[in-house]
């Protein structure tokens, strides 16, 4: 069961809109009702892609673009706003691997590629997009990091070190942009069922399947899913998050209507230490550290309802049994007692 969302009088931008994950979102923001530009360094599978969005009774056009090239970046965004008249939402998308080896074996223009059009191609289109919608007064961004920006794995030094630059980037520019009504995010995506994930090593597949606790390849609609929900009113208070895609987590988030925010909980941590003022509220009212962290949050402002977040659906389960908590005033001001000593 995915959300629905309104998108209608909005105007979309998604790079590697050709395939996979960029096609999927594209596909989605237009189901969503925004008018949407597709953009892909691939001429024709781009604009076969717009055509049948369009014959299935959507607004949507198609750019090509190579978005290590500035000028290209900037002439897309530009002709985006042109088509549609403004630019509210765009998904930086487009990305290559590069070769697999060994980070001595790697040579420095292959490096420079992979960098050229995963990092620096995701910069030309932030910044082209941010000169827009920083005149617009509001915008959301998201770019397309991976699990890889989170982790190392061997055999792929280029890759993995362009994924944590878009972090960095979202980071910074989130930050730079958090006043003035514009959100910058990323999405992380792991092992995703997608032509580029196609090209990977069968014996790296394997070994990545086996890391995954639901047992099987995301698919490209789930990241567009979590890129609609990032460009939402739901996510207008989340900013500079790499949100990675767990999928037996978000499957049940969205089974039982629960928003999902990534949420690095309560003073990094300290709270949450075994014989903190937490620790001991926890033990005397048989409940876990989370569910007495969101009792705490909860009385502080009802109006959210944040879970803690776990990779696994048995301690979400848990997390989400925490509303039901209820704290006495002496425990909530025991808790924040030691919240402002812990900042």
């Amino acid at each position: 069961m995915n959300a629905t969302y309104d998108f209608r009088g909005q105007v979309a931008l998604v790079t590697g809109a050709s395939s996979g994950m960029g096609q999927a979102t594209a596909k989605a923001f237009a189901e969503a009702g925004a008018a949407v530009v597709l953009a892909d360094i691939n001429e024709r599978v781009v604009w076969q892609a717009s055509e049948t969005l369009n014959a299935a009774g959507h607004r949507t056009f198609a750019v090509t673009c190579n978005v290590a090239d500035e000028g290209q970046a900037a002439a897309m965004v530009a002709r985006a706003v042109a088509e549609f008249g403004r630019l509210d939402m765009a998904y930086n998308n487009a990305g290559i691997l590069g070769p697999m080896g060994d980070v001595t074996d790697e040579t420095a223009e292959a490096f420079d590629e992979v960098h050229a059009v995963n990092l620096r191609g995701i910069w030309t289109c932030v910044k082209h997009e941010l000169l827009h919608m920083r005149q617009q007064g509001s915008g959301a961004i998201v770019n397309c990091s991976s699990l890889g920006g989170l982790v190392g794995l061997p055999g792929r030094a280029a890759y993995h070190a362009s994924k944590h630059g878009v972090i960095g980037l979202t980071k910074s520019a989130a930050l730079d942009y958090a006043t003035k009504g514009i959100r910058v995010n990323a999405v992380c995506p792991g092992c995703i069922d997608t032509p580029m994930g196609a090209g990977i090593d069968p014996a790296a597949m394997k070994e990545f399947l086996r890391d995954q606790p639901i047992g099987r390849m995301g698919l490209a609609a789930e990241v567009a899913a979590a890129v609609l929900w990032l460009c939402s009113p739901g996510a207008s208070f989340v900013l500079g998050v790499a949100l990675r895609k767990s999928e037996a987590v978000l499957e049940y988030c969205e089974q039982h209507g629960i928003g999902f925010i990534p949420w690095f909980p309560l003073a990094a941590g300290e709270l949450t230490q075994p014989g903190s003022v937490l620790a001991g509220i926890a033990d005397r009212l048989g409940a876990t550290m989370s569910q007495i962290a969101l009792a705490w949050i909860l009385k502080r402002a009802t109006v959210m309802l944040p879970i803690p977040g776990t990779s696994r659906v048995d301690h979400l389960v848990q997390n989400v049994a925490g509303a039901s908590v209820v704290l006495s005033d002496t425990d909530f001001a025991a808790l924040d007692r030691q919240a402002r000593a812990s900042a």
